[in-house]
Parts: C-alpha cells; sequence; structure tokens
C-alpha cells in the first residue's frame, strides 16, 4: 500500500503543476491581449491614431525573439580598419544622398519603437498563434488558428482533470458525473469560441463595418471563456462539493460510532 502512496501523491504533484501550467498560461494570453488593446486605442478614448488588432500583433511578431536570441548569438562584426577597401574593377560607386533632399516615406501602420521591450514580448508570446490546418477542412473553415499559450493550457488542463480524478481518496458516481459535465462545459465552449472565431473569416468578412476580422474573432474567443467560466466552473464545483459532503457523512459517522462505543 505505501508504493500506491508514493504513486498517488507523485499524481497530485503533477496535477498542480498542471493546473498552475494552465493558470499561467491564460494568464500570460489574457495580459498580452490586454497589452494589445491598449496599443490599439481601445482603453484611451483621446488615443491619437488608432490600430487593428492585426496591426499591432503582426508588428509584434516581427520584434526579434529574445529568446532564441540568447541560444543563435550572432558574432560581432570585424572592426573597420582606416584603409578603405579597394573597389572591384567594374563596380558602381554609390553617391552620398544631397543634404536636403527629400526622404523616403515612413511606412504606415503600428510601430513598437516607443513600447517597452518587456511588454512587447509579453505580446509577442502571448499571441503567438499556429495554425491547425488539418482542422480546416474538419470543421469545414477556412483558416483555424489557436494561440499557443492556449493549447499549452487546454493540454495542461486536461492532464490536471484526468489525474484530479484519480487521485481523488473518495469518489461517488454523481460527484464524478458532475465533474465530467463541467469539464466538458468547460472545454466545449472554449472550442465553441475559436470555431465561431474561425468561422468569421470566411462568412461574415463581407458584411463587417471594419475589416479587423482578429478583432472580432479576439473578443468572440474571450466570449467564448467568460461563458465556459459562468457554465462550466459551476458545475464542477458542484461535483466537487458532492464528493466533499459524502467524505464529511462517513467521517461524521465514524466518530458518533466512536462516541457510541465509548458510552456503552
Amino acid at each position: 500500500m505505501e508504493g500506491v502512496e508514493y504513486i498517488m501523491t507523485f499524481l497530485r504533484v503533477i496535477k498542480w503543476i498542471s493546473f498552475v501550467v494552465f493558470v499561467l498560461a491564460i494568464a500570460l494570453t489574457g495580459v498580452a491581449h490586454g497589452f494589445i488593446f491598449n496599443e490599439m486605442g481601445l482603453f484611451c478614448k483621446d488615443a491619437e491614431a488608432e490600430y487593428m488588432l492585426s496591426e499591432v500583433r503582426n508588428a509584434v511578431q516581427a520584434e526579434d525573439d529574445i529568446i532564441s536570441s540568447l541560444f543563435n548569438k550572432e558574432e560581432k562584426p570585424a572592426e573597420e580598419t582606416g584603409n578603405a577597401a579597394p573597389t572591384p574593377v567594374g563596380s558602381t560607386v554609390s553617391e552620398p544622398v544631397p543634404v536636403g533632399s527629400t526622404p523616403a516615406p515612413a511606412a504606415s501602420g503600428y510601430s513598437c519603437e516607443d513600447v517597452n521591450e518587456i511588454i512587447v514580448h509579453v505580446m509577442k508570446y502571448g499571441s503567438y498563434q499556429i495554425e491547425m490546418s488539418w482542422f480546416n477542412k474538419l470543421l469545414n473553415v477556412e483558416s483555424f488558428k489557436i494561440n499557443l499559450s492556449i493549447l499549452v493550457g487546454y493540454i495542461a488542463l486536461f492532464v490536471a482533470f484526468i489525474l484530479h480524478i484519480i487521485t481523488k481518496r473518495t469518489k461517488t458516481f454523481y460527484g464524478c458525473i458532475l465533474m465530467i459535465v463541467g469539464y466538458i462545459f468547460y472545454a466545449g465552449l472554449i472550442a465553441l469560441g475559436y470555431y465561431a472565431g474561425a468561422y468569421y473569416i470566411g462568412t461574415f468578412e463581407a458584411t463587417f463595418v471594419s475589416n479587423d476580422i482578429a478583432f472580432y474573432r479576439t473578443c468572440t474567443i474571450i466570449g467564448g471563456f467568460a461563458l465556459a467560466t459562468i457554465v462550466g466552473v459551476p458545475y464542477y464545483r458542484l461535483g466537487i462539493r458532492q464528493i466533499a459532503n459524502k467524505t464529511y457523512k462517513k467521517r461524521i459517522d465514524n466518530y458518533r460510532k466512536k462516541l457510541q462505543r465509548r458510552g456503552a
């Protein structure tokens, strides 16, 4: 029995680690999109310019990756010497731009130049998306994309849910059913939000006043999370409370039996 207890303790540790990973992944995505909405000018009515979500996201994704740069450090270029290299025969020497000439027009759109580097990387990693092309035909959508952090959190939540049921010392039929129903509602409504967001791209794109489809898609996914929390979490909590009440009832009955034995 000691071996079983050690295994159960190990599984409980994995369960809590998975749950922490889920919370951190959801928090990263939430904070990143909060910064993105702020950069879009949604939280400031007197903003100088308003940008589309796709513009901000493309700008932050184009920034240098701070993690990969730690492992792929480029060699510093050799220092320039005072002797100029000879010009190859037949080559054309570029003439300097005359003073006072008109500079090239700057690229329009959002820029990350004035944003803190840490905030830029939070937005970059929290909004990074991967396209699951094999879902396109399965769900009959044009493009199904999911945030990488959400996908990691989704997997971690599933692992935590399975281990939560396995490691429960006391289990009841109705409690497990309520927990399963709550998880299905929670995970299913989040997936439904992503499906609805992907469905927008190919169906209602021409009917929107604004062409910022990414913003409407993100709002739909946020709505899916909110609905999942309102519907799924209460069912899950009911299942946990049902099991806890059964455990407390057993303890009270055992305590009463001990008192009766002492009284006899």
